[in-house]
């Protein structure tokens, strides 16, 4: 085969055996292709040319196409400066400037970098501050994230008694939650009806419900027992005030002097017996002072008798109390 070439001391091109024997450049092929350690397939545009070791030759490849797994078995682990012994799914090389080694590790939760503790890269946090009630829808003012611990200083003002209208309060803080409001602050509040069938404790004696269709209620409640010192007793809340208590009651000539206690404290007495049965008696007893709220025992009993009656009986239809100051 004669190869034609264009030389430099020709100003045409010659054949090989037209050379001086000086020329240094000679060539026993036409192309890459036709060298002993060159193995080229399908030569297309963007191919490079890379060694294959195993093989002893040099190969052809798409530029793009290049994978770092095509390299052979842990070729990549036996570069000097990485250390990847057992990579798994999901794992990145990331460089340790330590030990200046590329190093195979797993791809960390990407929410774990914005930790505003202890994230590489955290989010910006900012000094929790007081919210106090006339700030406008409470919106803060920091171009920032409030970490999840977050706290504000609640300010607690002393509890005040709500009378106005609407129950508007006037002070600039929140209200504890254990907070306390006397709900109970205008004359006339306070209205407490009390059935003679609700009763917490009966202390004395047997008590029964007795229908009648005559009656307020339709029904009262006595003591079949008819003993002196019979009672039941009644719990309700009251406020500190000034109270009117009503007792719903009949007369006979049977009947005891009903007592009415609070607390244990009498504030009430009315003498139940009459020479003819009247049923439905509004009796009342004005001016009872209660020097401090809470849940009142309320005791209505037989506390002794006319002399002219002849037995113990306390029958009564309902208690009522209303606030009056």
């Amino acid at each position: 085969m004669a190869l034609r070439v264009y030389h430099e001391d020709y100003p045409t091109c010659i054949t090989r055996d037209e050379w001086k024997a000086n020329d240094l450049h000679i060539f026993d092929q036409e192309d890459l292709s036709d060298l002993a350690d060159v193995e080229f397939a399908g030569l297309g545009n963007l191919h490079i040319i890379y060694y294959d070791l195993a093989a002893a030759k040099w190969k052809n490849r798409l530029l793009s196409s290049w994978d770092l797994s095509d390299l052979g078995t842990k070729v990549l682990n036996n570069l000097d400066n990485v250390n990847v012994p057992a990579p798994t799914d999901q794992y990145v090389l990331k460089y340790d400037d330590a030990s200046g080694l590329w190093i195979a590790s797993l791809v960390p939760a990407h929410k774990d970098r914005h930790d505003p503790n202890d994230g590489a890269d955290k989010l910006d946090t900012a000094a929790a501050g007081t919210i106090q009630p006339d700030d406008s829808a409470a919106v803060g003012s920091a171009h920032s994230f409030a970490r999840s611990d977050h706290k504000h200083a609640i300010v607690a003002a002393a509890p005040s008694d709500i009378g106005v209208a609407n129950a508007e309060g006037d002070a600039t803080s929140f209200a504890r939650s254990n907070h306390v409001h006397n709900v109970a602050g205008q004359a006339g509040e306070g209205h407490i009806f009390l059935y003679p069938f609700a009763y917490s404790a009966i202390n004395q004696g047997t008590w029964v419900v007795n229908v009648q269709a005559s009656y307020l209620l339709n029904a009262d409640m006595y003591n079949t027992t008819s003993a002196d010192g019979d009672e039941v007793d009644f719990q309700a809340y009251l406020a500190a005030g000034t109270y009117t208590l009503l007792l719903i009651a009949s007369k006979s000539t049977d009947r005891a002097i009903g007592d009415i206690d609070i607390d244990g404290g009498e504030v009430a007495s009315f003498d139940l017996y009459n020479a003819i049965f009247v049923g439905n008696n509004l009796l009342r007893q004005a001016a009872i002072a209660v020097a401090t709220s809470g849940l009142k025992t309320i005791t209505y009993r037989a506390h002794g008798k006319n002399g002219a009656s002849t037995d113990y009986v306390a029958a009564f239809q309902a208690i009522v109390l209303w606030r009056t100051a």
